[in-house]
């Protein structure tokens, strides 16, 4: 991130939320402070600074976010956070549309294979966080919750009798639990 001093005003929430979310998830944040290439718009001092990081770096990704990206809700780790902002997006007023004409390459469960812990953790815990962030009031978030719940067990179930193990449900328990 490049937050110059004169922007704190507005990016010094941006950088306090992406340095908690790469505390949290063990990330490295690094936020540049000041222009290199004084003579030039302040976006070609964020691409050499993301040069030089590049050349030093031993990660294999690169992610470089604006200082006033304060998107994703940084208690969810994978899984409900696109949710959420969608939620909030039309809450809000937005529109939310499906764009027909992207394609997008993923490489599925690359980053947590189907059915182990990881992954049923982190589903579960997004189903469960979803279920208290949605709704306001007190009856709305009860019966989401119990409904999710209800939800969770049967998949559970079902994520058991798939994997032929009972991962499904230690994840189910710790989310819960978190």
């Amino acid at each position: 991130m490049l937050a110059t001093p004169h922007i704190d005003g507005y990016a010094g929430a941006t950088r306090a939320n992406w340095q908690a979310y790469c505390d949290r998830h063990g990330y490295e944040f690094t936020c540049w402070r000041e222009a290199v290439l004084e003579d030039m718009h302040l976006i070609w001092s964020k691409i050499e600074l993301m040069r030089r990081h590049m050349r030093e770096m031993t990660a294999d990704w690169l992610v470089v976010v604006d200082a006033d990206g304060r998107l994703f809700d940084e208690d969810f780790f994978m899984y409900g956070e696109d949710v959420l902002l969608t939620w909030k997006a039309r809450q809000r007023g937005f529109e939310v549309v499906c764009a027909d004409a992207v394609t997008v390459e993923h490489e599925g469960s690359a980053s947590a294979p189907h059915g182990d812990y990881f992954y049923e953790y982190h589903v579960t815990r997004g189903h469960w966080i979803l279920g208290r962030k949605l709704y306001g009031d007190l009856w709305d978030r009860a019966s989401t919750r119990l409904c999710r719940y209800v939800y969770l067990v049967i998949r559970a179930v079902l994520r058991s009798l798939r994997f032929r193990n009972i991962v499904a449900f230690r994840a189910l328990r710790m989310a819960i639990r978190s």
